[in-house]
């Protein structure tokens, strides 16, 4: 399926918060799905896999590799790590999404980045999606909180400071 097709298919299907990305000869697309990436998942009939990002880390075995967007900061990444794998069998990794800001600091996003094993299917995708708004919707006080660390003072110019 080539990136015009997949664009026109989720179009038409009414889902808007997406992007694709490819490599030079679309061999590969890479689909990153806003929140509601199950009804995209409908309109491309994937039966088994859902192979959003699949990688090779250094030769080992092929992962999946696909984004959750829109999860809270306020969210301890152990406590929704531990989450997911007591339900989501074959999970590999979580981490938060980060960013490079102008100053050249690192600003967690709200997203975090899961990988799974390959054969990882879509009911267990489903299963992990229900899980994380499980987490959204928990009370504050059974949420851990993550300490927010103060930033660094901007470096300053060496030729100022000697006068």
């Amino acid at each position: 399926m080539s990136a015009v097709a997949l664009r026109k298919a989720l179009l038409d299907a009414k889902i808007k918060n997406f992007t694709i990305r490819s490599n030079r000869d679309e061999t590969k697309l890479y689909l990153d799905i806003k929140p509601d990436y199950e009804a995209a998942i409908h309109v491309l009939n994937v039966s088994d896999e859902i192979h959003f990002h699949t990688y090779s880390p250094r030769g080992s075995r092929p992962l999946n590799k696909f984004i959750i967007k829109g999860l809270d900061l306020d969210h301890d990444l152990d406590s929704i790590t531990e989450t997911l794998q007591a339900r989501l069998p074959g999970l590999k990794s979580v981490w938060r999404m980060k960013k490079t800001d102008a100053d050249g600091f690192k600003i967690e996003l709200p997203h975090i980045i899961v990988t799974t094993d390959p054969d990882t299917t879509i009911d267990n995708l489903k299963a992990c999606r229900l899980m994380l708004e499980e987490i959204q919707h928990q009370t504050p006080d059974k949420i851990k909180r993550v300490k927010h660390h103060k930033l660094r003072p901007p470096p300053q110019d060496p030729t100022l400071m000697r006068e």
